[in-house]
């Protein structure tokens, strides 16, 4: 009897982790600007309520940044704790041209806000988990 529960502690014990680490690799988000967008050049930012549309969505691995009319999409790399998310695309292609831009992203699981900076951007979002 003590053996199976031992059996069984160990079993938990191997396949939680492995549970965690498949539920993390296959999180996804996606994210959007509310209402303002925020642009920086020489130093200085300023925000706009006459804004354009966002749509950041990413997985583990993807990172995909649309706005006006294409999307920087590319490879992303992940740190997570259990208070956040911080997720860096690196050489980020604009709808398949040759340019490239880095943009890396914070995201608070206690609020679901992320700020985005790339580009000109330091842009907050909302976000949410996506089933």
């Amino acid at each position: 009897m003590v053996r199976s529960m031992l059996r069984g502690v160990v079993c938990l014990l191997v396949l939680v982790p492995v549970a965690v680490a498949a539920q993390a690799k296959t999180a996804r988000y996606s994210c959007s600007n509310a209402g303002l967008e925020v642009q920086c050049s020489d130093g200085e930012c300023s925000a706009s309520d006459a804004f354009t549309p966002m749509a950041v969505s990413f997985t583990d691995g993807e990172l995909r940044v649309c706005a006006y009319s294409g999307c920087w999409e590319g490879p992303s790399e992940w740190q997570r704790d259990e208070s956040g998310l911080m997720v860096v695309g690196h050489d980020m292609t604009w709808s398949d041209q040759a340019s490239a831009e880095t943009f890396r992203l914070a995201l608070s699981f206690e609020d679901m806000r992320a700020v985005l900076l790339g580009g000109s951007f330091a842009q907050p979002l909302n976000c949410a988990a996506v089933q």
